[in-house]
């Protein structure tokens, strides 16, 4: 039995999204399937639903925080990035990773609005995304 569906959006929002049922080993259990996101959530009953957006959208980077506490580094994060960022920190969203060997946090910034609409998007046809 398949155990995820893989959920990408487009670079453009009116472009339908795409997705493939995959199984916990991330072998493929069929084809990839193009459609609007209420397909794609009748597809995902019973699933477990990842979704990917446009890497275009996300600036990937490391951040060398010494705070080892979890809830104070995220407090941190966007502080510490103010003056690498074009934008207001107020108008992104952080996403942080595990500290890797060096001690770097993993860091995913992108547009609070853009993050917003793919969750509502999301919400609306009531997909469960994994954690």
């Amino acid at each position: 039995m398949a155990d995820f569906l893989v959920l990408r959006f487009a670079d453009v929002p009116t472009e339908p999204v795409e997705w493939l049922i995959v199984d916990q080993s991330g072998a493929p259990q069929g084809r990839i399937e193009h459609g609007n996101l209420q397909a794609a959530a009748d597809a995902a009953i019973g699933l477990c639903v990842i979704a990917l957006v446009p890497s275009t959208n996300v600036l990937c980077t490391f951040v060398d925080i010494p705070v080892r506490n979890q809830e104070k580094l995220f407090q941190a994060i966007p502080f510490a990035m103010e003056d690498r960022l074009a934008g207001d920190i107020d108008e992104l969203h952080f996403a942080a990773g595990k500290r890797d060997a060096n001690g770097r946090v993993p860091v995913a910034v992108v547009q609070r609005l853009k993050m917003e609409a793919w969750l509502e998007q999301i919400s609306a046809v009531e997909l469960d995304l994994v954690g």
